[in-house]
């Protein structure tokens, strides 16, 4: 669908529900989508339910999962949090995620003012191989369990640094195109 997105009965398990986060599961897949700036991304056959296979096979340790790239999709003299669809033209990519470990995360949420509306504001900001990123986090389960740190609208943003003893292993992500940018985003948080 619309920028590669599923509908909630499309990746639905054989027993009816949602796959999480580190589970297994073989997806029926008609081809890969050839898609330059996604080039993970697989159409996927929505005749068929998908199979949880937890029962068959241990859940690899997240260090085993992660990688360690040199930066994070990073343009020269640009922003760290995007990254101008004009320079991911001239690059092959070979991924549009990435699983890094970090040993600690700045979490702020807080509102700003846009289109005429409030939205919140939620950002982790790290440091990665000398860099410093702040981008948006776009995983609900992990906004829910801090959702006490949200302030009120038109309160003052909050700020509170995470440091857990294996630290964190980001799932961050280009997202599709917006105007003449894609923005990099923490898709998913987990600790250790």
């Amino acid at each position: 669908h619309d920028e590669g997105a599923l509908f909630p009965g499309e990746s639905q398990l054989s027993n009816g529900k949602q796959p999480k986060i580190l589970d297994i599961v073989d997806i029926p897949l008609l081809k890969q989508m050839s898609d330059p700036l996604q080039p993970e991304n697989w159409l996927i056959d929505k005749s068929r339910r998908w199979s949880l296979m937890n029962a068959h096979y241990d859940t690899p340790d997240l260090p085993l999962l992660s990688v360690s790239p040199p930066h994070l999709w990073r343009e020269p003299d640009g922003l760290t949090d995007r990254v101008s669809a004009e320079f991911l033209k001239t690059k092959k990519l070979n991924n549009s995620i990435r699983l890094i470990h970090v040993p600690e995360i700045t979490l702020q949420f807080g509102w700003r003012a846009w289109q005429g509306q409030y939205r919140q504001r939620r950002r982790v900001i790290f440091d990665y191989k000398g860099e410093t990123y702040d981008l948006s986090v776009t995983d609900p389960e992990f906004v829910e369990k801090h959702a006490d740190k949200i302030p009120s609208q038109g309160k003052k943003a909050t700020e509170c640094q995470l440091r857990p003893p294996n630290g964190f292993h980001l799932c961050v992500s280009l997202a599709p195109e917006l105007n003449g940018y894609h923005y990099k985003v923490v898709a998913t948080v987990l600790e250790g």
